[in-house]
């Protein structure tokens, strides 16, 4: 009789990336200076909610696509980023259009913060199935 060795289960540690966290920060940052009125009047508000609209939500869907860094390098992720974000932002007035809602603040801010969160869990979930070194920043928080 052969002795087999005892399979050990691999213990892999959860990589949440620091864009998808800073894309994921900023989103909710964003979200809240339309409620709170501490950061509705200070400058966070501002520069959070630019970069809400013109670079989280392609940079999002960005990472959701092509998680790798042989992929697409920084700089050009970052320019498609603002393009991508240029379309999606529209896109996503085009359809609420369509909605009972119409297009009003809560329902907009609703809906891209649904459509970023759910991009920012896609390229968590494929960005872990990377090696470390092929992740578009080096820098990321182990769980």
């Amino acid at each position: 009789m052969e002795d087999y060795p005892a399979a050990t289960p691999k213990l892999t540690t959860f990589r949440f990336p620091a864009d998808l966290s800073a894309m994921l920060l900023i989103s909710l940052v964003a979200l809240l200076s339309i409620f709170l009125p501490v950061v509705r009047t200070s400058i966070i508000r501002p520069v959070c909610v630019l970069a809400f609209i013109f670079f989280v939500p392609g940079y999002s869907f960005v990472a959701a696509v092509l998680p790798s860094r042989s992929d697409l390098a920084f700089a050009p992720r970052v320019l498609l980023a603002v393009t991508l974000s240029i379309i999606i932002v529209p896109l996503i007035g085009f359809v609420l259009n369509f909605t009972p809602f119409g297009i009003s603040l809560i329902p907009y801010l609703a809906v891209q913060t649904v459509i970023t969160i759910i991009l920012i869990i896609i390229a968590v979930i494929r960005s872990a199935r990377l090696p470390e070194n092929e992740l578009p920043l080096q820098i990321y928080v182990k769980r």
